[in-house]
């Protein structure tokens, strides 16, 4: 992907991630919509440093607990979603659907850069 075109993504509330080197992005690809992107841990920096992509909060994939790091932390967090706690993030790593203990197995392959 080398662009993405104006209103591509405009009310696309349910969008999670993007998971590509930074597009060129046109200014009004996502409307007035502003949400937490996440994106592999070594395109963080590309992306917050991307014309268009600013606006947004960019995150590591994996960073659950919002530290700006994936690390045993998340894991932590993952633990408490699936025992009850309240979602802190995006821990549906495996994109299964469900938080459990495959999210965690994913979030260890991230951790370990697998």
């Amino acid at each position: 992907m080398t662009s993405i075109g104006k209103y591509a993504f405009y009310q696309c509330a349910s969008l999670k991630s993007i998971s590509t080197p930074p597009p060129v992005a046109d200014k009004d690809a996502f409307g007035d919509y502003d949400a937490t992107v996440y994106v592999p841990g070594h395109a963080v920096e590309a992306y917050k440093e991307a014309e268009n992509w600013n606006r947004f909060e960019i995150r590591p994939i994996g960073d659950v607990n919002s530290d700006e790091a994936v690390n045993t932390g998340d894991v932590s967090a993952v633990y408490g979603t699936i025992l009850g706690g309240d979602p802190q993030g995006f821990t549906d790593l495996n994109c299964d659907g469900n938080i459990n203990t495959g999210d965690v197995s994913a979030l260890y392959l991230i951790i370990l850069g697998n």
